[in-house]
């Protein structure tokens, strides 16, 4: 400790003595948090976590511009969070000869908490937290010169709390991911979701759809099968889903106070307007571009139509095909006749959810039409194929056809609602 609180008061002191605390961070708040970043390399952690905070270091002195700081200030600590920004390749160190010597883009984000106390708190790294005098005002300095904030941002805790809140509420500590999942499809989904609503502080209803989401559907992905990435998947899709509605709430409150509000204006206001918006409408026609085809843009047409016979089992009783205009018009085909089909018990969550993401990859994306030698809208081409497909009317109207049915739930309508905006945006 006597070490580390000698390298931070060398970094305090200039030629003329020493400084004040403001003025070095502002000169030298980067080396600051790399000395302190550094210290933590001493202390006992596994090869892979030592990788992490020397990718860390390497970021921010080379390539900054690749790292993404936002922090969020509690009662008595700062909830850092430190991750990538538009990183192409996804390993960023890799060692052939040593698994464990790997830091992918998956490692990150990074967090961590520190105390006004000058406590360092890493729980996904550290076993302990760490004293380190002088962390706590070198940091909020750095952070607000170098950081964002965010209070959206998650508790570092919350993964490692389910993790505990599962095995307990199983009364089971066996990592096996098959057993697990037995075991989870006998629960009471409606007790945990209960428990876990308590500790992430999100909307029962919304944890219960997580869970059926993960369970039944296998939402989410597993590196490894184990009960952790189990539980990393519903932890996912819960937030994933609570930011959702929080996204729709806000846009609906925001539209909502547009309507009320009331707005005065004279005839001649309202010619210079109108005459404003004609002009503008002429400058954007005529400095309008055409799509342009490039590489990582383009879809092709195979990945357009999708398999033709290649159908998988959905349910032991329903048959369907993934992927392209074929999957669209095979799920849609489910969703109208979902009281047919009693082995789908989600009411059509998982379907709608499934296709709003599959719509959602065709935006601003691009098809290259080779009969015409011109880049067109991929969205233009979705549509065309569709109603094109034999099964297939229109998109937006079969989409409206299922919104018009009672037996999809309120949260699939929301999906497929969503699924018509993502059209009609291209």
């Amino acid at each position: 400790m006597k070490r580390i609180n000698e390298d931070l008061h060398s970094l305090l002191v200039n030629s003329a003595g020493i400084i004040t605390t403001a003025v070095a961070i502002k000169l030298f708040g980067k080396k600051i948090f790399l000395k302190i970043v550094e210290k933590l390399l001493v202390y006992g952690l596994t090869v892979k976590d030592k990788l992490l905070f020397k990718t860390i270091i390497d970021l921010l002195s080379n390539h900054p511009e690749n790292l993404v700081i936002k922090y969020k200030k509690n009662n008595d600590h700062y909830q850092i969070y430190i991750d990538l920004r538009n990183y192409s390749n996804d390993m960023i160190f890799t060692d052939g000869t040593n698994p464990f010597k790997n830091v992918r883009t998956d490692d990150f984000p990074v967090k961590m908490k520190i105390y006004e106390n000058d406590n360092v708190v890493m729980r996904h790294f550290l076993p302990y937290s760490k004293k380190i005098l002088g962390i706590y005002s070198s940091l909020v300095e750095f952070l607000k010169s170098n950081g964002n904030e965010d209070n959206s941002i998650r508790n570092q805790d919350e993964y490692s709390d389910l993790m505990d809140l599962m095995r307990n509420h199983l009364n089971s500590w066996d990592d096996n991911y098959e057993e697990s999942l037995s075991k989870l499809k006998e629960e009471n989904l409606n007790s945990l979701s209960e428990k876990i609503s308590k500790l992430l502080n999100i909307d029962e209803k919304i944890v219960l759809t997580a869970l059926k989401n993960v369970i039944y559907h296998n939402v989410g992905e597993y590196r490894n099968k184990d009960f952790g990435s189990l539980v990393n998947n519903i932890y996912d899709n819960a937030i994933y889903l609570h930011n959702k509605t929080l996204t729709t709430e806000s846009t609906f409150n925001n539209d909502r106070k547009l309507k009320m509000k009331k707005i005065v204006i004279n005839e001649r206001e309202l010619k210079q307007s109108i005459r404003k918006h004609l002009i503008e409408q002429d400058s954007e026609k005529e400095q309008e571009q055409k799509p342009r085809c490039v590489a990582g843009n383009v879809i092709p047409l195979d990945m357009m139509v999708g398999p033709s016979d290649n159908f998988s089992n959905y349910t032991s009783s329903v048959l369907k095909r993934d992927g392209g205009i074929n999957g669209m018009v095979d799920t849609l085909d489910v969703l109208r006749t979902l009281r047919l089909h009693n082995g789908i018990e989600d009411a059509g969550e998982h379907l709608a959810y499934n296709l709003m993401n599959h719509i959602n990859g065709f935006r601003k994306k691009n098809y290259f039409d080779e009969t015409n030698n011109g880049c067109i809208q991929a969205m233009d081409k979705v549509i065309e194929l569709y109603k094109e497909n034999q099964h297939g009317e229109e998109l937006v109207k079969d989409i409206e056809k299922v919104l018009a049915h009672a037996d999809p739930s309120s949260r699939a309508k929301e999906y497929l609602k969503r699924c018509l905006q993502l059209v009609k945006e291209k």
